[in-house]
């Protein structure tokens, strides 16, 4: 389970926290993009992975070379079928993931003793499950909860730039997490009820919005809180 927690933490840091805008219309204009944001995905994985490199190096590659022929394929739906920005990055995740899945079942149970460092350091499962689950609600559910916007009519700009009401978001489910994993479940819902009280005091176009943000941020935090619930379950 270590491997495939390392391996998802390499996705996330690769695949959003280390993916600005340009990048994204890099890899959509062709080759040279996605192969530039297939090394960084690889690189990350490799950093994660830096203590057990002599054993899973090829994982690594794997990696890289599935996560370039993916972005292929999502890239080309995107571009020649109608399907919403939500379906066509809610398929890529899926895919991403599972592709990840598929290589540490062909590594097999002896790769996955010998690895058990993270970044250099012999954390505990719930510790990198949480890890994971921090990237997947800021980084990963800033880019969702964007597309979700598209879906329901409140935005219209076709990348997600780096600003203060992107931080914030990140900010409200990042803490929504924490409190539910540090305190108790219920004061996940504490981050939220500024934008909640918010809702009632502007106009109806930004009351829809911040409704739609309000639901998704939940959604995102109570799905990686069990995500790490149940890691640590299966952790005993």
């Amino acid at each position: 389970m270590v491997l495939m927690l390392n391996v998802c933490l390499g996705h996330l840091i690769g695949d959003f926290l280390l993916q600005p805008g340009w990048m994204v219309v890099a890899k959509r204009r062709g080759l040279p993009g996605l192969f530039g944001h297939s090394l960084v995905i690889m690189l990350c994985t490799a950093a994660v992975l830096a203590s057990d490199l002599a054993w899973v190096w090829w994982v690594v590659a794997l990696a890289g070379a599935a996560h370039l022929l993916i972005e292929v394929v999502t890239i080309t739906l995107r571009q020649r079928l109608s399907l919403s920005g939500a379906a066509v990055f809610t398929l890529d995740q899926l895919l991403h993931f599972a592709s990840l899945a598929c290589i540490v079942w062909i590594a097999g149970p002896e790769i996955w003793q010998a690895a058990t460092h993270t970044l250099t350091f012999e954390l505990a499962r719930a510790q990198i499950a949480l890890a994971d689950g921090l990237l997947f609600v800021t980084v990963l559910g800033s880019i969702l909860v964007f597309e979700i916007d598209h879906v329901a009519g409140v935005e219209e700009r076709a990348i997600l730039p780096y600003d203060v009401p992107r931080f914030l978001g990140m900010a409200e489910r990042g803490a929504a997490l924490l409190a539910a994993v540090v305190v108790h479940p219920a004061f996940a819902l504490v981050p939220f009820v500024p934008r909640a009280v918010g809702a009632a005091m502007v106009t109806e176009t930004a009351r829809r919005r911040r409704i739609v943000d309000l639901a998704s941020g939940v959604a995102l935090s109570a799905l990686a809180y069990c995500f790490i619930i149940a890691v640590g379950t299966l952790s005993r």
